[in-house]
């Protein structure tokens, strides 16, 4: 009953922060959807002025890549707020780390804060719950942002890290250049 209160809590906050992201995640479907009309709009022309079928290979296959991207980015946001049980499978973390910080690279680009990597190439593929595991990134990371708006933008970035820690753990570690916790919440 515990875990399904948690899981049920985890999924409430992922909505929550979609929600927040929905303005960033429209601007980012709406760069490849309007390259798709953009393309179908030279592909008719072309059509119109009788070229050959040879000219629209080029365009055809733009819109199937940008069409394949709008899809793409629509799969991450459904798995991440698809209600699903834990489950663990071995997963490359610096995968599930750039999966997970995709979905907040346009509103990490409208406030100016850089999100910076060093992914250690030597840790392993662990078992995780990718979904759950990207959640927290997320939730980590966009709190981040949100919490540099009032420093000036050449002082804002996010630091991800992941390494393996000495005593032989697989350790992610998030930092930003915020002004820290107040007081009174800390004390909280």
């Amino acid at each position: 009953e515990a875990e399904q209160h948690q899981t049920e809590l985890s999924r409430m906050v992922n909505l929550n922060t979609m929600g927040e992201m929905a303005s960033g995640i429209a601007h980012e479907l709406n760069q490849p959807l309007a390259a798709v009309a953009n393309y179908a709009s030279a592909c008719q022309r072309l059509l119109s002025a009788g070229e050959d079928a040879q000219r629209l290979s080029e365009p055809l296959r733009a819109i199937q890549q940008q069409a394949l991207r709008a899809s793409e980015i629509i799969r991450r946001l459904r798995t991440l707020v698809r209600k699903q049980p834990p489950h663990k499978t071995p997963a490359c973390l610096e995968q599930v780390i750039h999966e997970a910080l995709h979905l907040t690279k346009s509103s990490s680009r409208k406030l100016n804060v850089p999100l910076l990597l060093e992914l250690d190439d030597a840790v392993p593929d662990i078992a995780i719950d990718t979904i759950q595991i990207q959640q927290v990134i997320l939730n980590i990371v966009q709190n981040a942002i949100d919490a540099m708006q009032a420093i000036p933008s050449q002082r804002r970035q996010v630091l991800v890290r992941s390494f393996v820690n000495p005593e032989g753990w697989v350790q992610v570690a998030i930092s930003d250049t915020g002004p820290g916790m107040e007081e009174a919440l800390k004390a909280q």
